[in-house]
């Protein structure tokens, strides 16, 4: 049976996996209820709506690459969209599904850009004022911990760690797991924080506007 987009999201954000995304991120807090409890409950309420249209997200559609984004800066009260590209998605009768063609690595990847896009829907909902590498860095951080969980693997060993930010997310996100207290909420410690702000890209500041779902 196919599987639609808003399940497929939902079971990310709702999956036990998302227990171990519990931790302190410079000023942020990621914790597993703002995933499975407020995120969630925002797109089955309406309030944060799926889409592959780039037009839904950007004045330049033409121009949009990137496997998905949340649009954080609409105002409070309104429709937050939160795109998934159509490389991953087919729509039939207005309904958007999972394509059949996308398996292992790739759907962790989905996963892991699920969970970083709903880090920063989670920001916005907190109305926590961040500066753009620290949005970015916990987002990276948060979707690599949810890839590495579901099974994604790089082709061969990560050699050099600062070679980008996807290479140390990923670092520090095997070590994040290797913990041995699952429970506790865990601290990014400040140089692992200071290396995935310098190396996360990041937006016009415009977007970083983060005044509530």
């Amino acid at each position: 049976m196919a599987t639609t987009l808003r399940e497929f999201v939902l079971e990310t954000l709702t999956s036990p996996f998302v227990n171990r995304l519990n931790f302190q991120f410079d000023t942020m807090l990621v914790y597993p209820n703002g995933y499975c409890n407020d995120i969630a409950a925002c797109i089955r309420g309406g309030s944060i709506r799926l889409t592959s249209d780039p037009a839904a997200i950007s004045s330049h559609p033409e121009q949009m690459s990137a496997d998905g984004s949340f649009v954080a800066d609409t105002p409070r009260g309104q429709v937050h969209h939160f795109f998934v590209h159509s490389r991953y998605t087919l729509s039939r009768e207005s309904e958007l599904f999972l394509r059949d063609d996308v398996a292992g690595n790739e759907l962790a990847r989905l996963r892991g850009t699920i969970v970083h896009e709903a880090t920063h829907a989670l920001q916005d909902y907190q109305r926590r004022q961040l500066d753009p590498p620290t949005a970015e860095g916990a987002a990276y951080l948060a979707g690599a911990i949810t890839m590495r969980q579901w099974g994604f693997r790089t082709f061969g060993p990560i050699v050099d760690l600062y070679a980008g930010i996807h290479a140390y997310a990923l670092t520090v996100a095997d070590r994040f797991l290797a913990e041995p207290n699952a429970g506790r909420r865990y601290v990014i410690p400040p140089d692992d924080v200071g290396w995935l702000k310098r190396l996360a890209p990041t937006g016009s500041a415009h977007r970083y506007v983060f005044d509530g779902i």
